[in-house]
């Protein structure tokens, strides 16, 4: 062998190769190496345009597009980057969804995700740790939520609300309109008990008593018929003195002023005195208690006056003045109707000032006797009038009210001498004459014991 030949090993299975120095490239497979490498080799059309490709066995991804193919195709893509880490991220120019974030920051997104059961349904539901609000109901259950709410309006201002269909108290006011009606109310303690009270500004009558004790004063409260006219009266246990009459019967028996019939001066009839009337059917008094406390006094004067004259009495209460009125009572001669004496009323006294019944003579002008008031007796006193002689105030008569009869008693005024030698009394008794005009007098007369 010449010197320009010399042996190299194959570097797949090591034997001999000669190789001559002129060589411009060395073999580095043997003859058996080398054809074992060329069929591993084999063609492929490309996937794109259909070109052949040389491909190797040997290889783990076999290109499924030729170089011109392959660069055509790296020119569709592009690098973003990701929003979270800012890496680089190679997306195609053909994808619908862009990809924002990085393989990495997609796995820890992921591992953020985690399954929650709906607290109505139980479906399982994907739910996120960085979310503020984790819902309790699925996609499911929340459109059958919203399905309940609806629109109200507020009745006072107008304002659209949103309410439920499965609340109990449907608001019928927004937000802003109870806050003002909150606004309204404040507390006020009980006078009684000193609890709290919620009482609102708006209303008219401010309760002082709360609701436990507001019962216990309705349990105070009874009902009593009224004695005038039957009617229910509401009365209080705690009242000392409870009425027996209704107010309609107080506003129609409402006390009111009335003219004496006898001196023409006005006095109160009381509601009192006119219910009491009405129920025992009596008439109104005509005369004024004064008045009325004077008929024994003048009765008492007239039947001193009959032992003057030697005839029956008649007499007849006049009212005399016109600014300032009085009365008279004018004593005729029953028989001939002739006037002979008046009597009226005086008073005497300084310090205890007391009414007497001054007697007078018409004809002679001469003042016969005076009569006044006395009581007889001490453990049941009995109001009685004594008269006396004008001029010598010598006692002479006593005169009482007598009541005579037993199922219609009647009563009379009965005169009696001081002289015991007398043998008759004298009575006064009132009467009535007259039926389309009646009118009352007294007649006195004689009757002997």
């Amino acid at each position: 062998m010449s010197s320009k030949w010399y042996t190299v090993n194959c570097q797949d299975c090591g034997s001999e190769i000669s190789v001559h120095e002129d060589w411009d490239r060395t073999p580095t497979l043997c003859k058996s190496c080398l054809q074992e490498r060329k069929d591993k080799w084999y063609d492929k059309s490309c996937s794109s345009c259909g070109s052949t490709i040389r491909i190797n066995r040997d290889w783990d991804n076999p290109p499924s597009l030729c170089k011109s193919c392959m660069e055509r195709k790296k020119n569709e893509w592009y690098d973003v980057s990701c929003k979270h880490c800012g890496a680089s991220i190679s997306v195609h120019r053909d994808w619908d969804k862009i990809p924002s974030l990085c393989k990495s920051c997609v796995e820890k997104e992921n591992a953020k995700w985690y399954f929650k059961t709906c607290t109505h349904c139980g479906t399982n539901m994907k739910v996120c740790k960085d979310w503020d609000n984790i819902p309790d109901l699925c996609k499911s259950c929340i459109a059958k939520e919203k399905a309940k709410w609806y629109v109200k309006y507020c009745t006072h201002c107008g304002t659209s609300m949103k309410v439920c269909k499965d609340w109990d108290n449907i608001p019928d006011l927004c937000k802003s309109c109870v806050a003002k009606e909150k606004a309204k109310w404040y507390d006020k303690s009980c006078k009684n008990c000193g609890t709290t009270i919620r009482v609102n500004k708006e209303w008219e009558k401010i309760p002082d008593l709360c609701k436990s004790c507001i019962e216990k004063e309705r349990k105070k409260w009874y009902e009593v018929s009224c004695e005038c006219c039957g009617n229910k009266i509401s009365v209080n246990r705690d009242w000392d003195n409870p009425p027996k009459i209704c107010k309609s019967c107080f506003s129609r028996y409402a006390t009111k002023d009335k003219s004496c019939k006898q001196c023409g001066k006005n006095f109160k009839l009381t509601t009192k005195l006119q219910i009491r009337c009405h129920q025992n059917g009596w008439d109104l008094p005509s005369i004024c208690p004064e008045c009325k406390n004077d008929a024994l006094l003048i009765r008492g004067a007239i039947g001193s006056l009959r032992d003057q004259f030697p005839f029956a009495l008649e007499t007849n209460i006049e009212q005399r003045g016109i600014i300032f009125t009085d009365k008279v009572a004018v004593v005729r001669n029953k028989k001939t109707r002739e006037i002979v004496a008046e009597v009226k009323m005086d008073t005497q006294g300084f310090f205890f000032v007391e009414r007497i019944a001054v007697a007078t003579n018409v004809k002679t002008k001469e003042k016969i006797s005076k009569t006044y008031e006395n009581v007889d007796g001490f453990f049941f006193p009995e109001r009685s009038a004594t008269t006396r002689d004008y001029k010598s105030n010598i006692e002479t008569h006593k005169t009482k009210i007598v009541e005579e009869g037993f199922f219609f008693p009647e009563h009379f005024a009965e005169t009696r001498s001081i002289n015991k030698n007398s043998d008759s009394v004298i009575r006064s008794k009132e009467k009535t004459k007259g039926i389309i005009f009646p009118e009352k007098y007294t007649d006195t007369d004689k009757k002997k014991k």
